[in-house]
């Protein structure tokens, strides 16, 4: 399936973050950049196929409430650092300015 590469890519990326970004990352799928009650053996991320025509130019959605991550299949790992990491960068959560 085309996803599998991009999950594989996703995970990649992931582990290529400083603990900043990580922190980003949580708060981007999860309103909070705190881990939750009894660690992160108890959250749950699901990264869902975001079918997009052209995935290139969009950027990864977050749901807060049940923790999706709406990832397009991008073309590179390359495109998908470079959108995944500004869209955790720029988010600014709940309650902020």
């Amino acid at each position: 399936m085309p996803t599998d590469i991009n999950i594989k890519n996703f995970w990649t990326v992931f582990f290529e973050l400083s603990e900043e970004k990580k922190k980003n990352f949580l708060s981007y799928t999860t309103a909070s950049n705190r881990l939750p009650v009894g660690g992160l053996a108890k959250m749950k991320i699901t990264i869902v196929n975001q079918n997009e025509p052209n995935p290139d130019y969009f950027y990864p959605v977050a749901t807060t409430c049940n923790h999706h991550l709406f990832l397009p299949n991008y073309s590179s790992i390359d495109i998908l650092r470079k959108k995944f990491v500004h869209a955790i960068s720029i988010h600014k959560g709940f309650g902020t300015d």
